[in-house]
Order: C-alpha cells, then sequence, then structure tokens
C-alpha cells in the first residue's frame, strides 16, 4: 500500500510591479514566494506582461492567487490601529 501525498496547492503571485520584474529586483517578492513554500503552496510566478489570454489560461492551473502590495499601497496610518473611543459600543 502507498501513501500517494495530496499535490501542492498551486499558488499565483503576480509581480508587485513592472519595473521590478524588469530590472530583477525580487527582494520583496521573494518574501512572497517564501511564504507560500513555508505554509506548503508551489508558487507559481505571474508575469505582469502576460496577455489576457495567457492569464486565464494561467488561472485555470491555479488553487489560489496571491496579490502582493505594491510600493503605491498606503501605510496604515496609528488612527488604523488605534481604537476609536467609540469602538467599545460595537
Amino acid at each position: 500500500m502507498s501513501l500517494d501525498p495530496s499535490p501542492k496547492p498551486r499558488v499565483g503571485i503576480p509581480y508587485r510591479t513592472r519595473k521590478e520584474e524588469l530590472t530583477g529586483e525580487r527582494g520583496k517578492y521573494e518574501k512572497y514566494l517564501g511564504a507560500v513554500r513555508q505554509a506548503g503552496g508551489e508558487p507559481v510566478e505571474i508575469s505582469l506582461a502576460l496577455s489576457d489570454e495567457e492569464i486565464k489560461k494561467l488561472a485555470r492551473t491555479l488553487d489560489a492567487i496571491v496579490l502582493p502590495g505594491s510600493p503605491a499601497s498606503a501605510p496604515i496610518s496609528r488612527s488604523w490601529t488605534t481604537p476609536s473611543r467609540n469602538a467599545s459600543r460595537f
């Protein structure tokens, strides 16, 4: 009797920016890839240069997608993390 392990879930991760993809700046992108590996998944790199058809074809082979933040993402301000005095009402 052989135990066939379940295949790892394939998780697509698009690059954060086209510039990072073209210049090979992978530091932050590698963190997403590593996190998927650590969670037991198989990371699948998604180029931002793919056509709509290529994306559709690739999407059919994925189990999930991680959307990484971009340099344009707004930082969380302190006020978002500090409870409001009205929060106790909820």
